[in-house]
């Protein structure tokens, strides 16, 4: 073991002091009387001091280096528990952005199926028609029906009956141009209920017109279009077009002439085109 406890110079820790120690003390020697005398010890100078000051200056370097050490130990895992949270961060947020826009798409299909199923739905039904005469103006009533489950309001109505070619060539809302007929005030229509309305032929109907309805060559059309507003604030637009005609009207409605019934609740022929239910 070194004297004063000086660390032992191999230790690489000690670095560039491994030269650096201090001097052994001399023992004295023995007299010729058996008795041992000391003799002088050898001075420490100042090589001394500054050896072991050199000593702790590479302790304190070591101790130094060592935090710094542990330091950027801490740093480097810091850094790298940063680089996870920030990844697992942008990987929450793509998730959280991928659930909110499931939720939007959920709800939006949620928000259509309602519509869907709580709405109004309009259309026309029961067409009667009066008896035709050579000479006067065509009539249909017929009813503006409500088969959903909400009010259809602010409803509006414009209906017209007028003789044409069967099949019916061309755009029939052109030709029409706009449908005459009475336009009521708006009114609502409840869930499974009617509102009454009508249709008249503008002008007196002729022997060639009836001539050629009976034939089927020509055929009288009923045209109506209804505007409403359904309970979530939608405008909404009902077309319907149908006409009759042929041999079958005319036996019956020679049978309802012998019979003097009225009106006959004939059967009508919708046209390719004009026809939505809304």
């Amino acid at each position: 073991m070194l004297p004063y406890n000086i660390p032992d110079p191999s230790n690489e820790a000690v670095g560039p002091f491994k030269e650096c120690q201090l001097p052994r003390k001399q023992l004295g020697a023995s007299s010729k009387s058996g008795v041992t005398a000391p003799t002088a010890s050898a001075e420490e100078g100042p090589d001394s001091v500054s050896c072991q000051q050199a000593i702790n200056s590479a302790q304190r370097e070591k101790q130094d280096l060592a935090a710094q050490w542990t330091a950027a130990t801490a740093n480097r895992n810091a850094v790298a528990i940063a680089e996870r949270q920030m990844r697992w961060s942008v990987l929450e947020f793509f998730a959280l952005i991928g659930t909110l826009t499931f939720a939007y798409i959920a709800i939006s299909d949620g928000r259509k199926h309602s519509v869907a199923e709580l709405r109004a739905y309009v259309s026309i039904k029961d067409r009667v028609l009066s008896r035709l005469y050579i000479g006067q103006h065509a009539r249909v009533d017929f009813k503006i029906f409500n088969a959903g489950t909400t009010p259809a309001h602010n409803m509006r109505y414009r209906a017209a009956l007028e003789v044409f070619d069967v099949p019916f060539k061309g755009d029939i809302k052109s030709q029409f141009g706009t449908p005459a007929g009475e336009i009521p005030p708006l009114a609502v229509i409840h869930p499974q209920e009617s509102h009454e309305a009508e249709a008249i032929q503008h002008k007196p109907l002729t022997a060639v017109e009836w001539a050629g309805i009976c034939s089927g060559a020509w055929g009288l059309y009923l045209v109506c279009d209804v505007e409403y507003d359904d309970a979530f604030g939608n405008s909404r637009l009902t077309k319907f077009c149908a006409w009759i005609g042929g041999p079958e009207f005319a036996e019956t409605d020679a049978s309802a002439r012998k019979a003097g019934i009225p009106k006959t609740d004939v059967v009508w022929i919708l046209t390719a085109d004009h026809n939505t239910a809304t």
